[in-house]
Order: C-alpha cells, then structure tokens, then sequence
C-alpha cells in the first residue's frame, strides 16, 4: 500500500515554481560541500570532471572516486533521507519524524564540514573532537587575547552567524519539504531516484576503504564524525623508563660548556626547498648562505627532522624536541606537563651543567592572556632560569604583524645583551620564532644591527598591505626570511663559543598537500652551526649534509622526539668527560599509551 500510494500514474504536469523547487534538494547538497571546495583552493575546481583521475584510479574509479574538492557531490544520509521522506510522504508521522531528522541534521553536517574541512587545510590530519575542545577550551581563549579578537562585538558576531546558519538551514528544509509534494507525483522522477540510490550503495560497498576520506562522489559523514570520535592515545611512560632512558645523561658532567641556542623557526618546513616555484629561490639562498658562514670560519650541518604536527600547534613539536617524547596531541601535551616527578628533559640537563637557561618567545601577551597561562604554571615543569616573553621585551619599533610584531633577530640581539652577556655562566635559549607565523606578513627587514630595528621607520606601503601574490609565494618569501635573518644574525652576533641550531617546527598551515610525492609531509629541516669543526665534524661523518642545503636522498632522516636525546648525546661525546657512557640516542623519542604516572624505584 505505501508504494502504491507514492506513485500517481497520471501525473500532472509541473509548474514553473515546481520545476524551480526541484533542484532546491540538489542546491542543499552542493551548500555542504562548498566549505571544503573554498577551504581547499586552489588544488579545487568548480567543474567535477576536472578532478576525475581515470589514470590513478581506473575507469571504474574514475566514476565514483575524484580526488578535486568540486562541490558537486552528494551527502549520503541526506540523499536517503529525502528519499525515505518520499516514500513514507503519506505518513504523516513517519514524514514529521524524518523532517525533523533533516532540521537537526543539515546544520549540524555543515557546521561540522567547516570543522573538518579547515582541520584538514590547516593542519593536514582528520580531526579529533576531545583534542580539539581541549585546544578550543584552553588555548584559543590564549591566541583570541593575545590577536585582540577576544571582544564582545566578535562574540556577538559568531553567534548571530551561528543563528543565521541555523535559521537559513531550517527554512531551506522546510522548502524542501514543500517541493517533495510536487516531486512525488511525478511518475518519471522515481526511477532517477532508484537509480541513485543503487549507485549509492554500490560505491558504499565497493569502495569501503575511502569512506572516511573526501574522494568518493558520494560521501558518508557518518564515518568521518565516528573517526573523528575515537579518543587519541595519550602519552604514558613510568617514572622508571624516563628515568632510564634520560635519567643517566644527567649525571654526566661537560668539561667545555659552549653557548647553546635552540631556536625553532615557525612554519619552516620542507615545502620551501619543494614546492614547486619557491624552491629554486629556497635552494639558491641555502647554498649561497652556507658558502657566507663558512667564508666566515663557521661549519654546518644539516638534514631534515620528523615534527609530530604540521600546520600548526607549535608547542607539541618543541615539547617533542625538549623531552625526547612524541607528543602530536594536546591530552598527551597536557598530561605529560601535569606529571608530578621531575622530568629530565634539555632544559635540566643545561640546568645541571651549569648554564643560565632562558626560554624566549615575542608570541604578544596581555594581563589577560597572562592570567590564563601564568608564567609560574609554565615554570614549574620547565624550570628555566629566566623566562624572556613579550611584555618584558622593551621593543619600540615597528609592529610588523598582529602576533606581536618584534623582529625574530631583535629579540635574538636583546637576549644576548641583556640576559646571556650579563650571566657569569655559559647560556642556552630555546626561541620558538613568530616573524614567520601565518598568515604570512611582509616579514621585517634585514638591518646590519639588531638595534636598528627598534629606530627603523618602514615605507607603509610595504609593510602595512599583506603581502601579494599567492599563499605558496608568501611562504616562500617568509621562509626565505626565516633562514637568511638567522645567519646574518649569526655572522653579526655569534661567539667563537656559540651552538646554533635551527630547526622548523612543523609544515605551513594549508600548503602541506603541495609535498605530496615529493617528500614527506612532516619534514623540516635541521641545521646545525658552529666555528669548532670538532662539534660538527661527527654529523658529518653520520651523512648529515656539509652546509644548509640538504641532499634528501643521502642525508639521514631524524625525528624531532630524537633530538634530546641526539644532542646530549653528542655534546658529550665531543665535550664530555671521557668515563660517561650510559646514555643511549632514542631515534624517535618515547612513545607509550594512557596518562602520565609516577611510579617511584
């Protein structure tokens, strides 16, 4: 009875406003797809067969797979749920229940398409709901303050577009639903229908393997919102293993204790010596700075490094770095900084040697944003001497973008005056960079002093705009900037006793797909730099490139959990006392599962 009744044989003919209504389902479809056919540019086009890879996927492929964000697709749950509203139309509580279904649906599946879709452009990975409401919830209050954007008017913004997106979404539906009257008398609709949803089931069976990927024509959320539900493990370790695998490096003692600076370059990443059109100009100036240091009496090494994120989320790559420990979530990040003994990470190896240990960062910061992370809480893991951010940095010159402004090679110069050269101990500074955040600023100019910077008045017209052309092209010239203001400030600044060691925290947000094929997603290149040809002299002997351009197929590949380890390691191996030993490199850190515990010998 219920198929009878949906199909009315004698069909009258549509009208103008029917035939109208009938692409209203389709246009609903193509609005879930737009987030990512805009987030996604410019690897997306309009047209879907512009994306079709018959060649990659085979014909049958090609049909159901199509690897361009074109926003021609369809949503399968959508799709089967206006059909069943079409079968069950007379009904009338089968079809309330399926149009409320729809009212709670649509704008949820939008809203989690700009979620996934900005996730995925931004910092490559699918996303995961608990990690994410840790980040939303502890640091993007953080990022709101110290940008200036936490302010009522902006709150009061987002939630009329949240509204706005709600309202529009209900109101699309219930047109929709209007135009299901019409379509169901419509005898020759039903088997386009049938067809589709056979289509749909087919490519459902067929091609299991990409349900939660973006390649299918047909795409389920259901998959991607279950994945994005799985709880990532946290980092677990006893207080034994840490102990023992750091724990002896600790008790060795340094009988030559050279400066050390540990400066992460943000958003440098492989893509600069890659990407096709920056790399040419990445390559030319690596090879050219590196022929500069060592004219000048310096010696380098470099490779590239394995970072535990991309895209973004600085402080789980440096983390990795400093504690010898894979962190790539932000659980992992804040359980292993709650752990209650006291970690040997870098920064208390330095501490026990006898160095002044200094952590920089021009990130700007307010008495709000202070509030939220107090420096003490920070501290209380870290244990660094002197912590050197923003508001006590006394800069006065130009603000070159809305993160803080200060010039990488400033702060660089301020620390050295005013912390290191006033220190009766030798120095380590670690310095996560900001001139080279993203969006990617005009990035300041390169002066032949650091103090210049605070007096220099720029041209507005150069620094005040946002840098033109593409992302990829305004990348190139931040990490352009990245690697040439260091060795210039190297070659100003740099003692006979420096360690220099630059290191790119993680690929630039949203232009990580452009390494596909050529190299891995995750690398960053790793340089070190220093006037003893004894400290660089073992690197090279391990295949590490002699200079600052890497040769990817010869140099071996690190991993940024491994550098604690490596550089301990190394340091007193060239500098150590000849009776320590007990020290093992770990290649790629510590990785366990759960929570941190303490579990005392």
């Amino acid at each position: 009875m219920i198929f009878k009744s949906c199909f009315v044989l004698n069909a009258p003919t549509p009208s103008l406003k029917e035939a109208r209504n009938f692409f209203l389902g389709f246009f609903l479809q193509v609005i879930l797809f737009l987030p990512g056919f805009f987030l996604h540019r410019p690897e997306s086009y309009l047209l879907p067969f512009s994306g079709i890879s018959a060649e990659r996927y085979g014909w049958k492929e090609a049909v159901f797979l199509n690897g361009n964000h074109h926003p021609f697709r369809i949503v399968a749950e959508f799709f089967l749920l206006c059909f069943a509203a079409l079968l069950f139309y007379r009904i009338p509580l089968v079809r309330q229940g399926i149009k409320f279904s729809l009212y709670l649906f649509y704008p949820l599946a939008f809203f989690y398409q700009v979620y996934l879709e900005g996730y995925r452009v931004v910092y490559g990975i699918h996303p995961v709901f608990i990690d994410d409401w840790i980040l939303i919830r502890e640091v993007l209050p953080v990022f709101l303050q110290s940008a200036g954007l936490a302010t009522a008017a902006n709150a009061f913004l987002l939630i009329a577009g949240i509204l706005l997106c709600v309202m529009l979404a209900v109101l699309g539906v219930r047109q929709l639903f209007r135009a299901l009257e019409a379509y169901r008398k419509w005898w020759w609709w039903w088997a386009p229908l049938a067809g589709l949803s056979l289509f749909t089931l087919f490519s459902t069976l067929e091609f299991k393997e990409y349900l939660e990927t973006d390649l299918l024509n047909i795409q389920w959320l259901s998959p991607k919102v279950r994945r994005s539900g799985i709880v990532t493990n946290a980092f677990h370790a006893h207080y034994r293993q840490i102990q023992s695998a750091y724990g002896p490096g600790l008790k060795c003692q340094l009988r030559k204790k050279n400066n050390v600076w540990l400066l992460f370059l943000e958003s440098y990443g492989a893509l600069a010596y890659f990407g096709e059109g920056i790399a040419d100009q990445q390559q030319d100036l690596a090879l050219r700075l590196g022929d500069k240091l060592s004219n000048a009496g310096w010696h380098s090494a470099s490779t590239y490094s394995r970072s535990p994120v991309m895209g973004g989320r600085s402080w789980l790559s440096f983390t990795s770095g400093l504690t010898g420990v894979s962190i790539d979530n932000q659980r992992s990040y804040n359980a292993l900084l709650e752990s209650r003994f006291r970690f040997p990470h870098m920064v208390q190896f330095f501490n026990t040697q006898g160095y002044h240990t200094t952590w920089l960062s021009t990130m700007k910061s307010n008495d709000a944003t202070i509030q939220l992370i107090p420096e003490d809480s920070i501290n209380a893991f870290w244990r660094y001497d002197t912590l050197l951010f923003f508001h006590k940095i006394p800069y006065q010159g130009y603000s070159y973008n809305g993160l803080g402004g200060i010039p990488d090679p400033y702060a660089g110069g301020y620390y050295k005056e005013f912390i290191r050269n006033r220190q009766k101990a030798p120095g380590f500074v670690f310095f996560i960079t900001t001139s080279t955040h993203g969006p990617f600023y005009t990035p300041p100019p390169i002066l032949p002093k650091w103090q210049d910077l605070n007096h220099f008045v720029p041209n507005p017209s150069q620094y005040a705009n946002p840098l033109s052309g593409t992302l990829l092209d305004r990348y190139g010239q931040n990490a352009r900037y990245a690697l040439e203001s260091w060795v210039e400030f190297i070659l100003q600044e740099g003692a006979p006793d420096d360690i220099f060691i630059l290191v790119g925290d993680h690929q630039p947000g949203a232009l990580e797909y452009l390494l596909e094929g050529k190299y891995d997603k995750y690398a960053t290149p790793l340089h070190f730099i220093s006037k003893d040809p004894d400290f660089i002299a073992p690197f090279l002997k391990e295949g590490l490139t002699p200079g600052l351009l890497v040769h990817p197929k010869q140099a071996p590949y690190w991993n940024h959990a491994g550098l604690y380890s490596r550089l301990v390691r190394h340091l007193l191996n060239v500098y150590g006392l000849p009776d320590c030993q007990e020290l093992r490199i770990q290649p790629e850190g510590i990785k366990e599962e759960g929570g941190v515990t303490k579990n005392d010998p």
